[in-house]
């Protein structure tokens, strides 16, 4: 077993031991080697500030070399034994930028410019994926799916990025040409040496540094198997512990189910990348969900019998963004679906609607061949079994496949409800659509129900065309569908009424143009055309350059990485610090236990309200009630800080913050809304009002009165640049 991996940062070698198995790759860059233009905030694949560009050979085809775009915040540096990784300040400074970030500074494309290096390198992968008329502005809109900006907008980063489509026309700068780029920058050979050019020279340096191993680090084992023989003796001899099978490791970014005792990386084991098309498509467990979509599409387009995997391909796109795509898997969906069985799984109903057989294996001879249904049910802990490929079946064309997502947005989120629907259907009658083995699969509703079973064995062999038969599987849908109630999440009733909408539609879909005409508008989806804008400068070009329009002065560095923020600082010496937050609002604090977090190594001090000196109130202003800075008697909320956690790093902080363990009594009913404040008399009495004019008075001389009430709900805070003080 290897003791250290070798990992390509921005042309640099690096041998990182394998006691970094809790480290990301994210953590590596910004505090290993300092290169802080990588950013980090969500720590889940959802913001795209992380992002950055890898290259690997592919592990099923020799020779060729996959190039990415992904969240370093969930990659594992270890799992990056062999890659090439480029980072904003490998692709330009502001000496020589690259053409990608001159156009985002011409194109006015950042403000506080948090999230700019992560809009960067994810085009940055783009021009290496497409070359020439490859790329459109379609794809390029459409590829942003992983990448939020909170404050400049994405009109004018769009505008900047899609200069470089083959079918964009020329604005208020000219096109930017895909040969511009690949004249420099990572992937080129430099002509000096031979050797992947990264831009810039490097200064002589040792043809491998080694990286030393941090303090206090947690080490669980690290293992990367070749073979899947040598990974069934692996995952044997680790019996009874704590396993991660790693291979896109995008689960954390849903679910912290560590820490684990031993990971196990798959992604050099071949026969896990198997891509087949014969009576059965086959695909392997380790076949990313990016290269999923591209497989599929190719299969629908050039055989009839899976033309049906066209619309799983295009569902398979609503999973979170394109970087996170470009590393997870599907079976590490389905994976997380066994384990948390309430999770939405979008790869769960596809596979399902597509009567799709999964293969888990313990060994060469135990194999198990089952529905993804069966997948969440089977043990896969002793012997301990691994899933290592998919096989979809051929349809006949009068199989119709529809499949749905409800979701706050329509980029990169959860489903609210999702449904996946399959139909035989016998046409032979004219007039009736008499459905055959239907298959109604929801998500999101209970973590149990799966399949609306009663409404499937309703169907069979009846007309849905007739209004009677709709009208009863409507009824029987709508008293099998028994949503949970979670209180972030939509109600149930809505959930029901949603799940119903769905199958409405669907059956819409079926009978096509029999229906009337003033119901077909709910067939098919909304497509929303590309985005387009304008920005105009209403000033006086006689004054020019008084008033001229120019990009402000820093955003080039924020483009190339060089802008510094309070959170890239780092003297070598800092502690680092997390608030321990209240788990209960509307309660009296009876213990706070630090013991847990004391023990967790790089913790160095768990800090409460008897450690701060003088008083305990962060408000300045006398005149209105105390704040305390960290609770002591009561938490007023859910999220209060309580104590402050300091330790060697971050991780060690934030991990320990975890720990800290609060005892509470008396707790109340919390006031959650404005109107059970009002209710409870819960004002700020020494807040004075703000007079101006004669209100009432006016108010009553008004010539038309509107009475009525006006309640705005709260809103959840998502800013990129995080909250941080040194």
């Amino acid at each position: 077993m290897a003791t250290a991996v070798v990992v390509t940062v921005n042309g640099l070698q690096y041998q990182v031991p394998n006691t970094y198995g809790e480290i990301s790759l994210n953590e590596f860059l910004r505090k290993n080697l300092l290169l802080t233009g990588t950013k980090v905030m969500c720590r889940e694949g959802g913001c795209g500030i992380c992002v950055v560009y890898v290259e690997y050979p592919d592990p099923s085809q020799q020779g060729v070399v996959v190039q990415r775009s992904i969240n370093s915040c969930l990659c594992p540096v270890l799992s990056c034994d062999g890659w090439s990784i480029t980072t904003v300040e490998g692709t330009g400074n502001r000496v020589t930028p690259s053409p990608i970030q001159q156009q985002l500074t011409k194109h006015y494309g950042t403000q506080c410019g948090y999230c700019t290096s992560g809009m960067i390198m994810n085009m940055h992968g783009l021009t290496k994926k497409y070359n020439g008329s490859a790329l459109t502005k379609q794809i390029v809109e459409d590829s942003f799916d992983g990448n939020m900006c909170r404050c400049t907008g994405y009109r004018p980063i769009l505008d900047a990025f899609k200069t470089f489509a083959s079918d964009s026309k020329p604005a208020c700068h000219a096109v930017v040409d895909l040969e511009d780029i690949s004249g420099q920058g990572p992937g080129v050979k430099c002509p000096t040496t031979g050797e992947t050019c990264f831009g810039t020279c490097p200064k002589p340096h040792e043809s491998q540094m080694a990286i030393t191993n941090p303090i206090n680090l947690q080490a669980a084992s690290w293992d990367q198997p070749k073979t899947l023989t040598e990974l069934y003796s692996r995952m044997a001899a680790l019996a009874g512990k704590r396993l991660f099978l790693v291979a896109g490791h995008t689960s954390p970014g849903v679910y912290k189910d560590g820490p684990y005792d031993a990971y196990i990386d798959t992604k050099k084991i071949s026969d896990l990348y198997l891509k087949r098309v014969a009576s059965t498509t086959f695909i392997g467990a380790n076949v990313t969900m990016t290269d999923t979509i591209d497989f599929f599409s190719q299969t629908a387009t050039s055989n009839p019998r899976f033309s049906y995997l066209a619309a799983v391909a295009g569902h398979i796109k609503k999973i979170a963004g394109t970087p996170v795509r470009n590393a997870a898997t599907w079976a590490g969906s389905l994976m997380l679906k066994r384990t948390h069985p309430e999770f939405p799984s979008d790869i769960f109903l596809c596979f399902e609607v597509a009567n799709a057989l999964i293969t888990v294996q313990s060994s060469d001879t135990d194999k198990l061949v089952i529905s993804p249904l069966a997948l969440l049910t089977t043990n896969m802990d002793s012997p301990r079994r691994v899933i290592t490929s998919a096989g979809f079946p051929g349809f006949d064309a009068n199989v119709l496949f529809r499949l749905y997502k409800i979701m706050p947005r329509s980029q990169n989120a959860h489903a609210l409800v999702n449904a996946a629907f399959r139909a035989q259907v016998d046409r032979s009658q004219p007039g009736k659509f008499v459905i055959g083995s239907p298959a109604l699969i929801f998500g999101n509703i209970t973590g149990s129900f799966n399949h609306a079973t009663l409404t499937e064995n309703y169907l069979k062999g009846k007309d849905i065309g007739d209004a009677t038969v709709l009208a009863g599987a409507l009824k029987i849908l709508h008293d099998e569908i028994k949503a949970d109630d979670v209180p972030a999440e939509a109600t149930p009733a809505y959930k029901q009424s949603l799940s119903c909408s769905l199958f409405y539609k669907f059956a819409l879909e079926i009978v096509g143009n029999s229906a009337n005409s003033r119901f077909r508008s709910a067939v098919g989806s909304l497509s929303r055309p590309i985005s387009s804008g304008t920005q105009d400068f209403p000033t006086n070009a006689s004054n020019y350059p008084l008033t001229q329009p120019i990009p402000k002065l820093e955003s080039l560095v924020q483009c190339t990485g060089e802008a510094k923020y309070i959170s890239d600082t780092d003297s070598g010496t800092m502690l680092y610090a997390a608030f321990a937050v209240a788990e209960r609002g509307n309660a009296d604090i009876v213990k706070i236990d630090s013991t847990d977090a004391m023990k967790y190594p790089g913790v160095v001090k768990v800090l409460t309200a008897m450690d701060i000196p003088g008083v305990n109130n962060i408000n300045p202003n006398a005149n209105v009630d105390q704040e305390e800075a960290l609770a002591s008697a009561k938490a007023l909320f859910a999220g209060q800080p309580v104590a402050v956690v300091v330790g060697s790093s971050q991780t060690a902080a934030e991990e320990g913050a975890k720990l800290v363990k609060v005892t509470y009594a008396n707790a109340q009913t919390p006031i959650l809304t404005c109107r059970d404040a009002i209710d409870a008399k819960s004002f700020f009495p020494s807040i004075p009002d703000m007079v101006i004019g004669d209100a009432p008075t006016a108010i009553k001389n008004a010539p038309s009165r509107v009475k009525g009430v006006l309640e705005i709900g709260s809103q959840m805070h998502f800013y990129m640049e995080t909250q941080v003080v040194v």
